[in-house]
């Protein structure tokens, strides 16, 4: 089975692949598209960026009249399902820890070499980084 010629060799060397003006010109015609090449393509079918922003622009419109007639309703009458929700309360701070971790952290803290916790004994045991775990014995 013959060799299989490099990339480079394929393609043949830069003159060559250069080739003359007029085919210069018409490489780059055809990497730009023209606008029959382009027809089918999404960029083409969205059409051009002032196009577009009238259909954005009519979008918006058309949301904030329905957003407005909404409010409108509101105002006219409550509906059931809006006064059964209740009001969202903010929590501050961290979330509370569990019962374990907090006797996890207690037992760290101490030095402890075991803790127990509902029932299940933990000993302590050195991890390769050397920080504390504790494992059920």
């Amino acid at each position: 089975m013959p060799r299989r010629k490099s990339r480079t060799a394929r393609r043949g060397t830069r003159t060559a692949r250069r080739g003359t003006r007029t085919a210069r010109r018409g490489k780059r015609t055809a990497r730009r598209g023209s606008k029959a090449a382009r027809r089918g393509t999404r960029a083409a079918r969205r059409g051009s960026k002032a196009a577009r922003r009238g259909t954005r622009t009519a979008r918006r419109g058309r949301a904030r009249k329905e957003r407005e007639e909404v409010e409108e309703i509101d105002e006219i009458e409550e509906s059931p399902r809006m006064e059964r929700r209740g009001k969202k309360t903010r929590r501050s701070g961290k979330k509370k820890m569990n019962a374990y971790m907090q006797a996890l952290q207690k037992a760290r803290k101490s030095e402890a070499e075991s803790f127990e916790y509902k029932g299940k004994k933990y000993v302590r045991k050195y991890a390769k980084t050397g920080m504390a775990i504790y494992k059920a014995a």
